[in-house]
């Protein structure tokens, strides 16, 4: 491929992402905690789609993926200010950045008594 066709897809691809952040934005940027595991260790994080970030991880990942735990927020601030509160009470877990020994799930369920789990996953998805 030359490298101006690589030059217009990517310049075409940093639009749609710049406009959808723009969009999030102005939508007072709603978005979700969750919690993916391995089975030896779970990510806690952020992400206006976790389905998406789950799929951009398994890329990466030797271990298949398994989303273990959602919960929504109506902004983003709010959102990221649970994430920073499960990192901060779980660092005692803290196997490195975001990753945490697998006990951090239930300690995560726990903080979040609104979470979704389990069934209500799978039907959000289709499989789990």
């Amino acid at each position: 491929m030359n490298h101006l066709i690589r030059w217009r897809i990517r310049a075409a691809f940093n639009a749609a992402e710049d406009a959808r952040r723009e969009r999030t934005a102005k939508e007072g940027g709603a978005s979700i905690c969750y919690c993916i595991g391995d089975g030896g260790a779970v990510k806690i994080g952020l992400a206006d789609n976790p389905w998406r970030r789950l799929d951009s991880l398994q890329t990466g990942a030797g271990r298949h993926l398994t989303m273990l735990a959602v919960v929504g927020f109506d902004t983003r601030e709010s959102a990221a200010w649970a994430e920073r509160k499960a990192q901060k009470r779980l660092k005692h877990l803290r196997i490195r950045g975001e990753w945490f020994q697998t006990d951090a799930r239930a300690e995560f369920v726990r903080l979040f008594p609104n979470a979704k789990t389990g069934k209500a996953l799978a039907s959000r998805r289709g499989v789990n």
